[in-house]
């Protein structure tokens, strides 16, 4: 079953590395879905108005924190970017005026 939408709080970033209780649920979730599109919400990407961000591909990390075990810095995750959904979230969305292709 898919579910039509999902919300989740990152929480730290130490999510990525640690293994407790929290990470294992996360870990079977993503065992049981399959989802067509993530469409992340951030306070951490700034632009003069609300923008929808798409690249053709794959995403760069950004890693946009410090102080962290060095292991955290080698954490890749090779996330392909679709203007097909966010043109799709755009239209969704009241006020934005444009997807921003990087």
């Amino acid at each position: 079953m898919r579910p039509p939408a999902l919300f989740l709080a990152h929480g730290s970033p130490m999510l990525a590395i640690e293994d407790n209780a929290y990470t294992a649920f996360l870990k079977k979730l993503g065992e049981g879905i399959r989802p067509q599109a993530v469409v992340i919400f951030t306070a951490h990407w700034m632009t003069r108005q609300p923008t929808v961000s798409a690249v053709e591909g794959t995403y760069d990390m950004i890693y946009d924190f410090s102080g962290f075990p060095r292991e955290l810095y080698e954490v890749v995750y090779p996330a392909r970017g679709s203007v097909e959904w966010a043109e799709r979230v755009r239209e969704r969305l009241a006020g934005v005026a444009e997807v921003a292709v990087d």
